[in-house]
C-alpha cells in the first residue's frame, strides 16, 4: 500500500498559490537578517525602509496571499484558483 504524499513541486501545478508559502518564508528571513549583517558592519546603509518593504510587502503579503488561495475556495465551496 502506497501511503505517500505526494512531493511539494508535484502540488505547485494544481495548486499554484503554494508558491506563496515557501517565498514568504524566504523573504521574512532576508528581512530579518538585514539588522544583524548591519550591526555587524557588513552593510554601509540603515536597512530601516528595506526591512519594512520586505516584511510588509514580502513577507505578509505572501502568507495573506497563500492563505486565501486555499481557504477562500473552501469556505465559499468555489472552484479553486488555478493557473492561467
Amino acid at each position: 500500500m502506497n501511503d505517500r504524499r505526494p512531493h511539494f513541486f508535484a502540488l505547485c501545478p494544481a495548486e499554484p498559490f503554494r508558491i506563496f508559502f515557501p517565498l514568504a518564508t524566504l523573504l521574512g528571513i532576508s528581512g530579518v537578517s538585514l539588522w544583524p549583517l548591519f550591526f555587524a558592519g557588513l552593510h554601509k546603509f540603515y536597512p530601516g525602509v528595506m526591512h519594512s518593504r520586505l516584511m510588509i510587502e514580502g513577507f505578509l503579503a505572501g502568507f495573506v496571499f497563500g492563505f486565501l488561495g486555499t481557504a477562500m475556495p473552501r469556505l465559499l465551496s468555489a472552484p479553486s484558483l488555478r493557473a492561467w
